[in-house]
């Protein structure tokens, strides 16, 4: 049913003429058009540069443990020689946040107020389609370069060849297990690598439309498999298998997690038309309108059914298995996956034993704590806690006071309220794919085994921990102290307050640092969200989530003096790093280039930009790799420190002995001073130091 009419435009002032000579709404819709076509055209964009970045760590730490593994054994492999030269992705044709928010607002506006704004001036749309044409013209340059980059490395990664770096790994994995060697390094590395690859194919393919980003998935598989020969972990993860008696227990699964959370009828029925709408659409992945409309209905209806089912499954000890899965997964029906994804589902186990240092959380388990108490619930969207949305709502007349005061104290308010703001926001961004977001798993979303996707309990703490060992000083933070009966009014103490890590029911690839403390309280532990099946590699996510914790918790304890120089802190330090790099004789000229490619690529927005330089601090630099400037390695090594371990090892190598050289200067003064104080503290007192100022001395000292 499309209508098309042809004009003769073939320069602007053609196009004047078009606009000046027929129905005023022809206005409206040709800016509508090209906004559509912008908007197409930048989530293509973001969803090619996460590509580019994930491909380009992934590889650039799989082809150093394979380098240095070859070398270890004495193995003369061969080597990638695209991967030689590996370089991030950089584009003099990249768009800033600042130069698309304006036309991605406007898209937002429906049809018809775009045509009766644009109805009522020439000249306006043609400013409008000027300037929208301009960013169309870069945004297509720069998806081209990303085309080529993304095809080129993933190339790299596997083809039908034998010069790709699965294969390479392949050949030095035989070699290994033949001399009785354990290829478990390997075969992480390719677990994550195998899935990335084919994301990324499916990333091409969508794009492209055409038959050349195709592989033999045979041959994939038997090189994978290849890799994983000698893991002798391999046969563990295989060991705890479900029956299938078990998998039988699924049949129906909708209609059984429906009939528990007993769900309104209109509920029922709208949940079951948008599952059935679901099941039957051909390209679930799809942008097109009709796919859009039953994705969002189907969310309109999923958080509704889910909030039904977590409170009747406090009245029972043990759920169905279908209900088990919904709560915990997000799995809605058994033909949305494949019968190898719904037994490695079913064979998950997500509970620990073990003591880790943050609090993690299932988020059944999560809306538990909210709904008992012990936590309260998340901020929303606008940075309002609870209590502060409910005044807001009195002041705006949308509530009365008595009502305000009566949610106050309200944990099935409290309950919801959770869920619409934290759990339905959240779900979104930890899919990674917003654009094309669907609150319930399917197996055309998923690229690697269930099994080795499933992020447990353990494996999250056992990641924290690892990455905590290397930044020791991450959950710290300067606490004033005070002790009446001591006659200690004021002093400061460094104290760990460790954060609530939320697994979230989905399959996904991005992390959330919610928040960097929960209340006004600042030492109040911050809140983490990761997808409970990870598509990527989890040490990535951890590593970004935690550098944004870093940069917000900053600003937090700094206030209105976060980016102020005249108060030394890791925010305002390098913010005026990147504010007068320009200047920076520290500086070459190279180096300048790359620090403008890099604010580019964080969109101009400093936590961005820092995030990215963590990420090489906490993956590279720890290791001796050299990845950041001076000016950016001595700020990280001040205010993120490595552990004493590491620093000596590093404190040798000219490049980081000034960096070192300056953490060790500081800290000494630190000690120093409070060492001092606390005497003077004693002698006048005349009483034994408290072990927080024992213990913040200690930090000093001994870290």
């Amino acid at each position: 049913d499309t209508v098309i009419y042809p004009f003769p435009a073939t320069d602007a002032d053609g196009l004047r003429s078009i606009l000046e000579s027929n129905n005023k709404d022809y206005r409206g819709l040709m800016v509508v058009s090209a906004v559509r076509v912008f908007m197409e055209l930048l989530n293509a964009s973001d969803e090619y540069n996460e590509a580019a970045d994930n491909l380009y760590n992934a590889l650039t730490d799989a082809y150093g443990s394979y380098t240095a593994l070859r070398n270890s054994t004495g193995s003369k492999g061969d080597t990638v020689y695209r991967l030689d030269n590996l370089g991030m992705f950089t584009s003099e044709n990249s768009l800033t946040e600042d130069g698309t928010l304006y036309f991605e607002d406007l898209s937002a506006n429906t049809p018809e107020v775009q045509k009766a704004f644009f109805g009522g001036s020439v000249e306006i749309t043609m400013r409008h389609l000027t300037e929208i044409s301009a960013l169309i013209r870069k945004l297509t340059a720069e998806l081209t370069e990303l085309n080529l980059y993304v095809s080129d490395y993933n190339t790299a990664l596997y083809n039908d060849g034998d010069q790709n770096l699965l294969c390479l790994m392949a050949d030095l994995a035989a070699l290994i297990a033949k001399g009785g060697g354990d290829t478990r390094e390997l075969a992480e590395a390719a677990d994550s690598l195998s899935g990335l690859y084919v994301k990324t194919i499916k990333l091409l393919s969508k794009h492209m439309h055409d038959n050349l980003h195709t592989y033999d998935q045979e041959r994939f598989k038997k090189v994978c498999l290849g890799i994983a020969a000698g893991d002798k972990s391999a046969t563990e993860k295989k060991a705890k298998k479900v029956d299938e008696s078990t998998y039988r227990l699924l049949k129906a699964s909708l209609k059984q997690i429906l009939d528990f959370s007993h769900s309104s009828e209109e509920v029922r029925n709208s949940i079951t038309e948008s599952v059935e709408n679901f099941v039957n659409l051909k390209d679930k992945t799809s942008s097109e309108d009709e796919a859009r409309l039953i994705r969002r209905k189907l969310q309109d209806s999923f958080y509704k059914v889910y909030k039904d089912a977590f409170l009747q499954s406090l009245n029972h000890e043990k759920l169905p298995y279908p209900v088990e899965l919904f709560l915990n997964f997000g799995y809605m029906d058994e033909r949305l996956v494949s019968k190898e994804t719904a037994m490695d589902l079913l064979a998950a186990d997500v509970s620990t034993k073990a003591v880790y240092n943050c609090h993690i959380y299932t988020l059944p388990e999560w809306l538990m704590a909210i709904y008992s108490g012990k936590r309260e619930p998340s901020k929303n969207e606008f940075d309002m806690e609870y209590s502060e949305m409910l005044r807001d709502e009195v002041k705006g007349g949308r509530m009365s006071e008595a009502d305000a005061k009566k949610m106050l104290g309200d944990t099935m308010a409290k309950l919801e309220y959770e869920i619409k703001n934290f759990f339905r926001l959240n779900h979104r961004v930890v899919s990674g794919q917003p654009s094309i977001f669907s609150p319930i798993i399917y197996e055309d979303q998923i690229t690697k085994e269930a099994g080795n996707a499933l992020v447990t309990k353990d494996r999250m703490g056992q990641t924290i921990e690892k990455i905590r060992t290397i930044d020791y000083s991450v959950f710290y933070r300067e606490m004033m102290y005070n002790n009446k009966e001591l006659g200690i009014e004021k002093e400061y103490q460094m104290l760990e307050v460790v954060p609530d890590v939320i697994l979230m029911p989905a399959y996904g690839s991005n992390s959330v640092m919610w928040q960097d403390i929960s209340c006004k309280r600042r030492n109040s532990p911050g809140r983490f969200v990761f997808p409970i099946l990870c598509e990527t590699n989890l040490d990535e996510l951890v590593i970004r989530a935690l550098g944004k914790f870093r940069w917000e918790l900053c600003r937090t304890m700094q206030g209105t003096a976060w980016n102020n120089i005249t108060v030394k802190s890791l925010t305002s330090e390098y913010s005026d790093y990147l504010q007068f790099y320009r200047k920076n004789k520290e500086l070459s000229e190279e180096r300048k280039e790359k620090i403008k490619l890099q604010i580019a690529k964080g969109k101009n927005n400093s936590r961005e930009i820092f995030v990215i330089d963590y990420e090489q601090w906490i993956k590279s630099e720890s290791t001796g790799g050299m990845r950041l400037n001076k000016v950016a390695r001595e700020i990280l090594a001040t205010y993120c420190p490595f552990n004493k371990e590491i620093r000596t090892a590093l404190e040798s190598q000219p490049p980081f002995a000034e960096a070192v050289a300056r953490f060790n200067r500081e800290t000494q003064k630190k000690v120093h001073e409070a060492e001092l104080h606390f005497r003077a503290i004693q002698q006048k007192q005349q009483v034994t130091l408290p072990k927080e100022l024992e213990d913040t001395l200690a930090f000093y000292r001994d870290k």
